[in-house]
């Protein structure tokens, strides 16, 4: 045995143990204690390979150690972090969607917590989230219109399904504008991200897939375009919310103005067909309002 040799084996005498259960426990070379040379307190030093063993350090200090790391490499770690997530997209969404599937009760009484100790952060959200007013004959109709095409970058739906595993989101052209097809592209996730609420025109000229012809074609449907498929609406509109802390459901009818943005609600009820009727009674009292 060569002198190396030696001298790991001598460390492993010094720092493994037998208990009284027959049991290998090991000593942690950060914090000195002895626990059981198990997955549930080390760390594998190579999971392909574990003939390797375990490491030196328990998963505590490990753990301290990865931390205060972080703290003092954090753009660096946050770069290559972002640079891997980039590398592994599919692996990343397919682990997610599986880690929520797995944890939904864990997921639901988190989200529950953060609504109930974030309230004024939700009042935000809800303040600035608009509701697109859009039907499935309009939606069927834009997405036609651009190809089924992200207005902005050209990222097809095919392509997007089958990187975000969804369909193109609706995009505000205008974020002051009208909820209606008027004001609404189909944009990728990514564009409708970064866009937020910029100006249209003036964060698209600073993507790198710009394109003239694409910021026309856009500009020809908020003006003309839309005018051929838009349909005639009601001045009223049903949403369906969740019941605070609650996992059911409820229906609001709600006045809108001609931008679509809700004005009043004038009622509530479990079932939809119920305020369907109420709407009924309210265009025979206000013929006006057709």
């Amino acid at each position: 045995m060569s002198v190396k040799g030696i001298d790991a084996h001598k460390q492993y005498i010094i720092n493994h143990r037998t208990d009284e259960k027959g049991d290998t426990e090991r000593r942690c070379s950060k914090c000195g204690e002895w626990k059981e040379e198990t997955l549930d307190n080390f760390y594998m030093k190579n999971k392909k390979k574990p003939e390797m063993g375990f490491t030196s350090a328990c998963r505590e200090c490990t753990k301290v150690k990865s931390n205060k790391y972080r703290e003092e490499h954090w753009q660096e770690h946050s770069d290559s972090f972002k640079q891997w997530r980039a590398d592994h997209l599919d692996y990343m969404t397919d682990y997610n969607k599986q880690w929520r599937q797995d944890h939904h009760d864990h997921k639901r009484e988190y989200e529950l917590d953060y609504y109930k100790n974030n309230p004024e952060k939700f009042k935000v959200y809800t303040k600035n989230h608009r509701i697109h007013d859009i039907t499935k004959t309009e939606q069927e109709a834009i997405l036609k219109v651009f190809h089924y095409q992200c207005a902005y970058c050209g990222m097809t739906l095919e392509e997007h399904r089958k990187k975000y595993r969804e369909r193109l989101h609706n995009d505000h052209v205008d974020e002051s504008g009208a909820n209606d097809l008027s004001n609404d592209v189909p944009a990728c996730k990514s564009c409708n991200s970064q866009k937020h609420q910029f100006d249209m025109e003036t964060w698209f000229r600073e993507q790198d897939f710009f394109d003239e012809e694409r910021l026309l074609f856009i500009y020809w449907w908020i003006d003309e375009g839309y005018k051929n498929y838009i349909e005639d609406k009601l001045p009223y509109k049903i949403i369906r919310k969740q019941n605070e802390g609650q996992k059911t459901f409820h229906h609001e009818l709600w006045t809108v103005d001609e931008m679509r943005n809700f004005i009043e609600c004038l009622a509530i009820s479990v079932k939809k067909k119920d305020l369907i009727k109420d709407i009924q009674i309210f265009t025979e009292n206000n013929p006006k309002n057709l």
